[in-house]
């Protein structure tokens, strides 16, 4: 009678145990999610201020984009097909990847020649790339307009292999997030989605703008072309002429972007 009594309060204090660690996880789960609720709200709001913004400028001939500041609202990502709909920060560190999508520093922004890399966690924003396929559009809302990527491959590699972020002259699109999806613990591999820009887009206000390597020319005060963009030849003048200058080589991506993902997730 007393090894079963002992064995019966044993099992009781494992069920309280239990109890309680399954209500710390619950806990803990429902605080990222809320966490990372109010953040994308407030990216929303961000974005819309910024395209506003943008849409004010338009009108004029702006410089070069300065590189973006670290957490700043940078774009809002759609998959249609996989009801996928997550706004990205700038950065891959711990906090930014915790309520948004990231955008790698030092990869292109969406639109412009190079190749715009942005990383997630595969249990909360990127989760729903378990089932992308080739074909599939990814629509990237930027203060600038919409940016239309049509996915031409996915494959899974190494968290050391940055080969996927090399940038080229043409627009393309890199999604990262962690391999494989239903994996315990931290994942070992990344899965990688390519995009390629499509000459479909639009600007903030809804007009039809061409972006990237497809961009065609617009007419300066001279009747020359000009480009448009943050990498941009160089404008004609009063007098007609056209510019010959050529967009700058992107710059040498670092090693370290997939790292995070490898060491949280």
């Amino acid at each position: 009678m007393r090894g079963s009594e002992r064995t019966r309060r044993w099992m009781q204090a494992l069920e309280r145990l239990l109890f309680v660690i399954g209500l710390a996880a619950l806990g803990w789960f429902a605080s990222g999610q809320i966490y990372a609720a109010r953040e994308q709200a407030a990216l929303s709001r961000e974005l819309q201020l910024a395209q506003r913004s943008a849409a004010a400028e338009r009108a004029g001939e702006p410089g070069s984009k300065p590189a973006p500041a670290a957490r700043m609202t940078i774009a809002r990502i759609d998959v249609p097909r996989l009801k996928l709909s997550a706004l990205a920060r700038e950065g891959v560190d711990i906090r930014t990847l915790r309520g948004s999508v990231g955008h790698v520093p030092g990869t292109a922004l969406p639109g412009e020649p190079g190749n715009a890399a942005f990383a997630a966690h595969r249990d909360t924003f990127f989760r729903p790339l378990a089932g992308i396929r080739k074909g599939d559009f990814v629509l990237v809302t930027t203060p600038d307009g919409v940016h239309r990527y049509r996915v031409y491959a996915t494959r899974v590699v190494e968290p050391t292999d940055v080969t996927v972020l090399r940038s080229g002259q043409q627009s393309q699109l890199t999604l990262v997030t962690c391999y494989p999806f239903d994996f315990v613990g931290s994942a070992p591999q990344r899965f990688i989605v390519h995009g390629e820009l499509t000459a479909d887009a639009r600007s903030a206000d809804g007009a039809k703008v061409q972006t990237g390597a497809g961009r065609a020319g617009a007419a300066g005060a001279g009747g020359a072309e000009v480009r448009t963009g943050a990498r941009r030849a160089g404008a004609a003048g009063d007098g007609g002429a056209k510019g010959a200058a050529a967009p700058p080589a992107p710059a040498p991506i670092a090693p370290a972007p997939l790292a995070p993902l490898h060491q949280h997730r």
